[in-house]
């Protein structure tokens, strides 16, 4: 008797679950709900460029934390550029800040002195160029 009521017990549970339309993505889509959701702005929109598209942020903090074992933040242009020149101001390329084929641009964040720099890029789209820039803070 206790096998069968068990069975009932399990039908009807299964039955509930499944007949209510609960799926994984109804699942990933609740969990996501949970936060906001930043959009992605794009460099070229039916046609039209939009150099702001370029670094997506405007501000960004970070803090050092060097028990992850040495934090990187990469700064790259979007695909349909060939390539870009990027500045640091003030200057710490070398030690701090590299420049990888000109499409990316890396801060060491874990060696950078804390301080707030702002970060400038030339994007380059069919031999045109594309100015962006943005501010990161980096503090202990």
């Amino acid at each position: 008797m206790k096998k069968s009521l068990l069975i009932v017990v399990v039908i009807i549970f299964q039955f509930s679950l499944f007949s209510c339309g609960f799926t994984i993505n109804d699942m990933i889509q609740d969990y996501n709900s949970n936060f906001d959701h930043t959009p992605v702005m794009k460099f070229i929109s039916n046609g039209n460029i939009n150099p702001d598209a370029i670094i997506q942020e405007e501000y960004i903090e970070v803090q050092k934390d060097s028990s992850k074992g040495g934090q990187n933040h990469i700064f790259a242009i979007p695909t349909e550029c060939e390539s870009a020149v990027w500045k640091i101001s003030p200057n710490c390329e070398g030690n701090y800040a590299i420049q990888d084929n000109g499409k990316r641009f890396v801060i060491y964040v874990d060696t950078i002195p804390a301080n707030e720099y702002t970060i400038y890029v030339t994007a380059f789209y069919q031999s045109q160029g594309y100015d962006d820039s943005c501010r990161i803070k980096i503090y202990e």
